[in-house]
């Protein structure tokens, strides 16, 4: 047997003869016989080689086929197609399942194994010896082959699994034209490589999700279950090769979804190595990363550095420019992504680098230096962060791409472990969730630096200070107020031993605990650590400095709410014209002190100036921040606040369901904000006089805000005033006596006696009290 050699009509040279070897006792003797012309031999019909198709459930691959349906002929000179994607996508499936289905609308058709030049040369040499009838190890089989194909029409040649594409041109620049040619491989190469072939790209990815749930229903027959089925399909990225081996092994096993997800996630590695009997015994994982990563490291060493810092990080595009800059050397990481790429390990697109779940999960695996790997990645993350996540507008779209990767770092790192960078980033990605008002996200990041940084660097190190004011700050921004209160006066008096009364740090953390006060309800102590505050940064900074100004936003706020109006409003004037000279018109620090003065004017009866800014605030918000921004979300709520206190209440409510709706989009059900505004929508019905509409609305959201943010917050005293009032509005007198009572008494312990709402509790239980009696 000889390999494969170049193209060339040798039909007539291979079939003058070939020999046979025979043994006797005593000697070895060779008799000529003649060889077949092979345009003189004609396949039977039916003729084929093709293993038995994999049984079970085929799905999702119409259009695929479809294309391959449209034979590749109608362009000149394209022989056929080449199908390639990663292993494990079911491009072998694929191409075995369309070869069986057009068995019957083909001469011949015939299976190859083309992984190395010798399978190719057994596959292809395979079809003298079934046609010639002639032991094939006695035979020039290859050329017979070749003459034979280009000698016939009408037959299909699948080259399954290519790895090299240079060691085709002989063959199908032989036999171009002839036949049909459909080949896989893992290889994703630019178009014009297997244009040069005749060959047309299709690229084969993993299932759409509703394709991998009628794949497990119909393995499993767990019909009925497509939830458990679309959550280990997500699990599973999708991959038929791992959806397959799942479904048989819930088969045979009996166990839910559910539970082999759980599984999953609590040891993957023997999950992943768990197969049915009777099936394949190799583990998908290994099928999926093995052959073709060692391939891509033998050629680019640095590609198992590449492989393995994403395996750590999400399942998401990455800018590909953090991962080269963050290398040792940017050519070799270069050209070992673009290699990578080339065998379907990572898929690169729009300056992004992208690896499956399943690829990550098997480098994971195998890593021998995953610390080291994990550190590296961490690396790569902290580069782009800026110093102020949480104000810098322009950054949003980094953020998007890269909160998928700190998160999935962050469950991939073990608690406890020295990481600064890990801890950094970390720290920069909760700043940003807590500006966007994602409050669960922020605070589950915050609260595993701060963990990990109490363990490993103790509780007086500065950064531990630090994060430790970053999670208390998360607590009051989530109405935590019993968590975050007493976290901030700890960290306070820590701050002034450690840093120093003056310094930055403690200060901050001062004007925090005074945000922590406000929230709930505590003004007379707000406004008076904010004011010794701003007193400190105008003596040490100076008047005009950010840091000062923006304290100076917050305290002119508390005089508002105070109910100090007189010193309020011309405050907050002037403090809008110094945050827009200092921080620029459209800076977000701007637009809340605008909010904030358009709040003095709705207090102080000044509604027309105050409805006139919202709109402005609103209209800024929105260009600036974006529809669905936090601050955008509370600039409207405000406006339909002021609108409902100029009377034009049918145009607030429509705006506040519209905020309702938005905010819990956004959001979520259980934010304060979410809420607030839903609070709002609930009371303004009741002063449009729709009290039975009123009062399930405000019995729920009532419920919801003891649950979330506590019975005795401010805020759900205030729902609870207010239900009371509109069961005294529509005859429920003993209803809204008990409750005021109760609302009263707690105020009272919460707020003190001397507090505004407190007062203004007991009112209403007086005069309730009264209609009881009349």
């Amino acid at each position: 047997m000889t390999g494969p050699r170049a193209s060339g009509d040798r039909s007539a040279a291979v079939g003058a003869s070939f020999g046979i070897i025979a043994t006797g006792d005593n000697a070895t003797f060779m008799q000529s016989v003649p060889a077949p012309a092979p345009a003189a031999v004609e396949a039977p019909p039916g003729t084929h080689n093709l293993p038995t198709p994999a049984g079970g459930v085929f799905v999702g691959r119409d259009l695929t086929l479809a294309a391959l349906d449209a034979r590749a002929g109608v362009r000149r000179g394209v022989t056929g197609h080449v199908l390639h994607g990663l292993g494990g996508v079911g491009k072998t499936a694929l191409a075995l399942r369309y070869a069986h289905a057009h068995c019957a609308e083909y001469r011949l058709v015939w299976w190859v194994s083309a992984e190395t030049e010798s399978l190719l040369a057994d596959g292809v040499s395979g079809l003298a010896a079934r046609l010639a009838s002639v032991p094939q190890s006695l035979v020039d089989g290859y050329s017979w082959a070749i003459g034979w194909l280009q000698s016939h029409r009408g037959w299909l040649l699948v080259l399954d699994n290519v790895e090299d594409p240079e060691r085709l041109r002989g063959l199908l620049g032989a036999v171009q034209g002839r036949g049909r040619v459909l080949a896989t491989t893992r290889r994703n190469l630019a178009a014009p490589v297997w244009a040069q072939l005749g060959l047309v790209p299709l690229r084969l990815d993993v299932l759409d999700r509703a394709a991998s749930v009628r794949l497990l229903l119909g393995l499993t027959g767990r019909v009925g279950d497509e939830d458990g089925a679309a959550l280990l399909a997500a699990e599973l990225g999708d991959m038929p090769l791992a959806l397959e081996q799942a479904g048989a092994f819930i088969a045979q096993e009996g166990w839910s979804f559910v539970r082999y997800r759980r599984e999953l996630l609590a040891s993957p590695g023997r999950t992943y190595s768990a197969v049915a009997e009777g099936t394949e015994a190799r583990p998908v994982v290994g099928r999926v990363w093995s052959v073709a990563v060692e391939r891509a490291v033998h050629r680019a060493p640095m590609a198992e550095w590449v492989l393995s810092v994403l395996a750590w990080l999400a399942p998401a595009p990455l800018p590909v420019s953090l991962l080269v800059d963050g290398g040792d050397d940017a050519d070799a990481v270069t050209q070992a992504v673009r290699l990578l790429a080339s065998y379907s390990l990572l898929t690169r697109s729009a300056g992004t680098v992208e690896v499956h779940r399943l690829v990550q999960a098997a480098t994971r695996a195998h890593d021998r230096d995953s610390q080291q790997h994990r550190l590296a990645a961490a690396r790569l993350l902290v580069r782009p962060v800026s110093s102020e996540p949480a104000t810098n507008a322009a950054a949003r779209s980094m953020w998007d791409q890269l909160l998928p990767h700190v998160e999935a770092l962050a469950s991939h790192t073990p608690a406890g472990q020295h990481s600064p960078d890990l801890w950094r980033v970390l720290s920069a990605a909760a700043a940003y969730l807590l500006a966007q008002g994602q409050l669960d996200r922020a605070t589950a990041l915050f609260e595993r630096v701060t963990a990990d940084r109490l363990g490993v660097l103790g509780a007086d190190d500065p950064d531990t200070l630090v994060a430790q004011h970053d999670l208390a700050v998360a607590y009051a921004y989530g109405g935590r107020l019993g968590a975050a209160v007493p976290l901030l006066e700890e960290v306070v008096v820590d701050a002034r031993r450690v840093f120093g009364a003056d310094h930055p740090e403690t200060l901050a953390a001062r004007s925090s605990l005074a945000y922590a006060y406000r929230s709930a309800g505590r003004l007379d102590e707000a406004i008076a650590l904010l004011e010794q505050v701003v007193a400190e940064l105008c003596r040490s900074r100076g008047a005009d400095d950010p840091g000062t100004v923006a304290e100076r936003i917050g305290l002119t706020l508390d005089y508002a709410l105070a109910g100090r109006l007189d010193a309020a409003v011309p405050l907050l004037e002037e403090v809008v014209v110094d945050a827009r000279r200092v921080f620029g018109a459209d800076h977000p620090e701007t637009l809340a002190a605008r909010n904030n003065l358009g709040f003095a004017y709705q207090s102080a009866g000044r509604l027309d100036a105050a409805i006139r800014l919202f709109e402005q605030v609103v209209a800024d918000a929105r260009r600036v921040l974006g529809e669905d921004h936090p601050g955008t979300l509370n600039s409207r709520h405000n406006l339909a606040l002021a609108y409902e206190s100029a009377g034009r209440r049918r145009k607030a409510i429509r705006l506040l369901e519209q905020v309702a709706a938005d905010r819990l989009r956004v959001l979520g059900a259980d934010h304060p904000d979410t809420l607030d505004t839903r609070y709002s929508v609930a009371v303004t019905h009741g002063r449009l006089g729709r009290r039975r509409r009123e009062i399930p609305l405000i019995e729920q959201v009532a419920a919801d805000m003891q649950r979330v943010l506590g019975a005795d917050h401010p805020r759900t005293l205030a729902a609870r005033h207010s239900l009371a009032v509109a069961y005294g509005c529509v005859g429920r007198i003993d209803e809204a006596v008990a409750l005021l009572e109760q609302v009263a008494a707690d105020a009272q312990q919460v707020l003190g006696d001397e507090h505004p709402d407190t007062k203004a509790y007991r009112r209403d239980l007086t005069a309730a009290r009264a209609d009881a009696r009349r």
